[in-house]
């Protein structure tokens, strides 16, 4: 049963990204335990000036402090706001009787609120001449918060019933301290894998050796950490592929990869088909990937 509410969480997503949306979630870890290592994925924010915030300098880490402070929130309705930099969204809160279990959010914006042009504005000193040239690329078209709501209750019925699978077996599966350091990973891994994130790298964040760390990735997720970095790519990619027209260049170089031949030998290899292909058969709806 959960094995299907996972597949169709994807599937959902998949469907409102082929229609021009953004979608990312924020879930507390713990009451999805089981399977937040297959949610992590939609866990950042997929846009230029989110990827340029979290490597300039200036602004490094700042996401993070905002996520932070969302969750602890803990909103109890839907409404509309903008991060630090101007990046508007839509915020919907996800609840289970008394419980908050994350948000969905429906993002890349900007005009609606006054303050997004102020807030881009005070942070552009902190940056360079690219930063104005991604706030640019938001939308202005923003839809209505009735049309938000209407495509995202399904999702958030998804997600409540997910929790309650999580739920049934919470005295089936215990989390290790070593699981906990793989997601600890793992998490790091989805806010860096666009910058050149190594393994050594890695374990200097975490404060572990390299080789315990190679021989955690190996025992909780059977994968070496440079192939789930490449993964971690390959997913942002096949996302950008279907809900965006960049090119295959621009797509390589947005997820990390120095040289687009390289990128779309590493994109066939992982999905068995070259990202052009990928995106053709995805615009006229194949059910194959």
């Amino acid at each position: 049963m959960s094995q299907s509410v996972l597949n169709d969480i994807h599937q959902y997503i998949k469907f409102l990204e082929s229609v021009g949306y953004k979608l990312s979630l924020s879930l507390k870890k713990e009451p999805f335990a089981p399977y937040i290592h297959q949610l992590l994925r939609y866990d950042i924010h997929d846009h230029a000036i989110c990827d340029y915030l979290k490597q300039n300098p200036g602004t490094a880490g700042r996401c993070v402090l905002n996520k932070n402070h969302l969750m602890k929130l803990e909103a109890r309705h839907p409404y509309y706001a903008c991060c630090y930099a101007g990046n508007e969204e839509f915020l919907i809160p996800i609840w289970h009787k008394n419980l908050f279990l994350g948000y969905i959010h429906i993002s890349g914006y900007r005009g609606r609120l006054k303050r997004s042009l102020r807030f881009m504005q005070r942070i552009a000193p902190l940056c360079d001449e690219r930063f104005p040239k991604f706030y640019q690329r938001l939308s202005e078209e923003v839809p209505s918060t009735e049309t938000v709501l209407s495509f995202a209750r399904p999702l958030t019925y998804m997600l409540t019933e997910l929790y309650k699978n999580a739920e049934e077996q919470k005295g089936n599966l215990g989390a290790s301290a070593q699981n906990s350091l793989y997601l600890q990973a793992l998490q790091l891994l989805y806010e860096n894998a666009i910058s050149p994130m190594t393994c050594e790298q890695l374990s200097k964040e975490l404060n572990y050796s390299a080789s315990y760390l190679r021989y955690i990735f190996k025992k909780e997720g059977n994968v070496s950490v440079q192939a789930k970095i490449n993964e971690i790519r390959i997913e942002k990619a096949q996302r950008l592929l279907r809900g965006t027209s960049m090119s295959v260049t621009d797509i390589a170089f947005a997820t990390g990869f120095e040289d687009s031949n390289y990128f779309s030998y590493v994109f066939k290899r992982h999905t068995g088909h070259s990202p052009l292909a990928y995106r053709k058969f995805f615009k006229e709806g194949s059910r194959s990937f």
